[in-house]
């Protein structure tokens, strides 16, 4: 008897050998391109799978390993990130921001009044394009670009632009509109401002982070260069609902005094320091790395009214992109408060942390337009990934 349990414990064992191997070489077996852990610990073996360190060359700030089947088949190697266990307070109030942007920012192009020229056309200037100098000399602002183009007396200047994120020089001849003012026939932003909502406060460094994705650029979609910002506060006024057919937004004004500096805007969200990090009465909490993190339900922190900020009930659908920089996995909201009240996610929800289990384990960071029910969350980690580099380079300046 123990010989014929011992002989189909054998076979399981190879029919289990086999199978992964056959899942492994089919590439239906699919194992992430990084693993996270904290700081001074192992990675946790699942089912028949373990990693073990490899000698290889790594980025900077991480380890390769390789993963194993039964201990000693290499199955792929991967890039082993650690970060510090920390705790941080988690957000979910509403605040404003306002950002200059490095240049000019294109939104339309056309014929200057009176004239049948447009010299930015003429140029190949189109909307998305950024402007940085003019004649080798940086800008500040549009009033500086008019400035320039009315000491040229119309004659041609040279415009560095950057498009599609490559800089070239381009000449542009300035036209005469009826008021005897030289123009280029372009339309340009040189700010953005809008609602979101904080993310996370380090207590220890007094770090802010928010949105969970980057301020673009409406035309081109691209990340707008910050040249400086602030946040401040905003108070909410409305709540326009979502549906399958029209985004909602959550309507609200921005107070005039800035309560903190924006260090950088990247895409998995913008970084910086509060002014007066009081963190006396918050509680910090600690986070989850993605491995952790599963399917489920979870907690999202949001303000939609001067109440402050509230609870609301979600899930997790699937994990959809554990490599990625951002949408990472898809949520459902399942509060029927938030859903009689939003309709969904809406825009200014974005930046919403995530909780699951007590920990932070991420932010809601895009809607799905057709089912604004749904959308994406970023995991916690590349937050605080973009966070350290924003710190370490305040640092070194």
């Amino acid at each position: 008897m123990e010989k014929k349990t011992a002989k189909r414990l054998w076979k399981g064992a190879l029919f289990l050998f086999f199978l992964v191997l056959s899942l492994v070489a089919s590439g239906d077996l699919v194992f992430p391109d990084r693993i996270s852990r904290f700081a001074g610990e192992e990675v946790e073996s699942r089912l028949c799978f373990s990693l073990e360190a490899a000698a290889e060359p790594a980025e900077e700030n991480e380890e390769r390993g390789r993963i194993l089947a039964f201990g000693i088949l290499p199955v792929k190697s991967v890039a082993v990130e650690s970060f510090e266990k920390v705790s941080l307070i988690p957000g979910g109030e509403l605040f404003g921001i306002r950002m200059e942007i490095e240049g000019l920012i294109v939104s339309g192009v056309g014929n200057v009044e009176g004239t049948d020229r447009s010299p930015a056309e003429e140029a190949g200037i189109a909307p998305g394009d950024r402007i940085l100098n003019v004649n080798g000399i940086s800008l500040r602002g549009a009033a500086s670009f008019t400035r320039m183009l009315a000491k040229s007396g119309g004659k041609a200047v040279r415009l560095d632009v950057e498009k599609n994120g490559e800089e070239r020089s381009v000449i542009l001849t300035p036209a005469k509109d009826p008021n005897g003012v030289w123009r280029a026939g372009l339309w340009v932003r040189e700010a953005a401002a809008g609602i979101g909502t904080v993310t996370f406060t380090d207590p220890a460094s007094g770090t802010f982070a928010g949105l969970g994705h980057g301020v673009c650029d409406r035309e081109s979609g691209e990340l707008l260069p910050l040249c400086r910002g602030t946040i401040c506060r905003a108070n909410p006024e409305s709540v326009k609902r979502a549906t399958a057919a029209e985004p909602g937004e959550i309507r609200g004004e921005l107070t005039e005094e800035a309560v903190g500096a924006i260090r950088a805007n990247t895409p998995t969200g913008i970084y910086g320091a509060a002014y007066d990090a009081d963190s006396a009465g918050k509680e910090a909490i600690p986070i989850a790395l993605k491995g952790e993190i599963k399917p489920g339900k979870i907690t999202i922190l949001c303000q939609l009214d001067e109440t402050g900020k509230q609870p609301y009930e979600a899930v997790i659908e699937t994990i959809c992109d554990r490599d990625g920089e951002t949408k990472n996995f898809v949520i459902r909201i399942t509060d029927e408060k938030l859903l009689e009240k939003t309709g969904g996610i809406i825009q200014g929800m974005s930046g919403s942390p995530i909780l699951k289990d007590g920990k932070l384990i991420g932010a809601v960071t895009h809607v799905m337009l057709r089912d604004p029910k749904r959308g994406y969350g970023i995991f916690i980690e590349n937050m605080l990934r973009s966070a350290a580099e924003t710190q370490a380079q305040a640092e070194a300046a």
